[in-house]
């Protein structure tokens, strides 16, 4: 019986230490991995948005689509489109997923930021050859070419339906829901 509670006493040390290291790792490295994040995002946004030399972050007031977006500024200060971002649910959880339109409600970039989809077929949702079939189409063309009821000029990938579906709903979801903050 004493073995039993020296060895209980032993593992319930041991488990202190180890959640104490790990208490400390995650204080340590929670702020340089938001950092991290933030620099991604920001690479995400000056991609979508080429025009843009700078950002203006928003609330989105109306309620429906995105809570926040960026509005985009040349270098003298004038408005050359938005940024925003959704997180359609695909095969394997939330795409997230950042859009830029210009001022006329085109889309001037796609890029995914994060997914969980099935490698080789729907984290090929991320690759340029799927995400360049946004480029300069307006909300109104954004549906899939042969699998949704209004026909169009998106073809989706081959065996991964649910995530071209998700993305392609997505954008024009927001897309839709973005217009009425457009400069």
């Amino acid at each position: 019986m004493k073995d039993a509670i020296k060895l209980g006493g032993f593992l319930m040390i041991v488990c202190f230490l180890a959640s104490l290291g790990l208490a400390f790792t995650n204080s340590a490295t929670a702020p340089l991995i938001r950092e991290q994040k933030e620099k991604e995002r920001q690479a995400a946004m000056r991609a979508v948005l080429p025009a843009a030399a700078s950002f203006e972050e928003k609330e989105n007031t109306a309620g429906k689509g995105p809570k926040t977006y960026a509005v985009g500024k040349d270098p003298n200060g004038n408005p050359v489109g938005v940024v925003f971002q959704v997180e359609p649910k695909g095969y394997g959880g939330a795409v997230k997923t950042m859009v830029g339109l210009d001022p006329n409600g085109a889309i001037s970039g796609v890029q995914i930021m994060e997914m969980q989809e099935t490698p080789g077929l729907g984290a090929k949702a991320a690759a340029p050859g799927f995400l360049g079939q946004f480029q300069g189409k307006t909300a109104d063309k954004l549906y899939l070419s042969n699998k949704d009821e209004k026909q169009g000029e998106i073809d989706g990938i081959t065996a991964a339906t649910i995530t071209s579906k998700a993305v392609t709903t997505g954008v024009r979801q927001g897309t839709e829901a973005m217009q009425h903050v457009l400069p």
